[in-house]
């Protein structure tokens, strides 16, 4: 349980503007939170978000009330079989929260089996989450979180 708290966190990198989801150089902008300082995560969330999207950092010293979006510590164990044979570990996931809640551009890290990948993409991508707000107005956010896929004998048995 430990190791879920480690990689579920909202990321957010410059300080916060008054526009909340607004455009800024052509971009949407979305927002990334570093109140407790970048961290491994924060700095390849903004390399991978960059070029796409106005990242928008907030920061310990910003006076907006930002409150995290919701609903990232509700995947627990998940069961993957591939015709009866079970695919266990662990995949960090990164993606968007958008205003209103829906998942956007999802990406694996670090994870070199493809199917695993696959499956914690799909399963990021089929929920939806309550999202960020910054001065109670809902923002876009980059977050991410770990999913555990394990072998579950009773569930896996043909």
């Amino acid at each position: 349980m430990n190791s879920l708290r480690h990689y579920v966190c909202c990321l957010a990198a410059t300080i916060v503007t008054p526009l909340v989801g607004a455009q800024e150089h052509g971009k949407p902008v979305v927002y990334l939170d570093v109140r407790s300082g970048w961290n491994e995560i924060d700095r390849e969330a903004e390399k991978r978000y960059r070029s796409n999207y106005d990242v928008v950092a907030i920061q310990r010293s910003s006076s907006d009330r930002f409150t995290p979006p919701r609903g990232l510590a509700k995947y627990g164990l998940n069961v993957l079989s591939l015709n009866g044979i079970c695919v266990a570990g662990r995949v960090p996931v990164m993606f968007i929260i958008d205003s209103s809640g829906r998942p956007e551009n999802p990406v694996a890290l670090h994870e070199s089996n493809a199917v695993l990948a696959a499956a914690a993409i799909d399963l990021i991508s089929s929920r939806s989450y309550i999202p960020a707000t910054l001065n109670n107005e809902p923002i876009a956010t980059i977050a991410a979180t770990g999913l555990t896929f394990s072998c579950d004998v009773k569930k896996t048995r043909p």
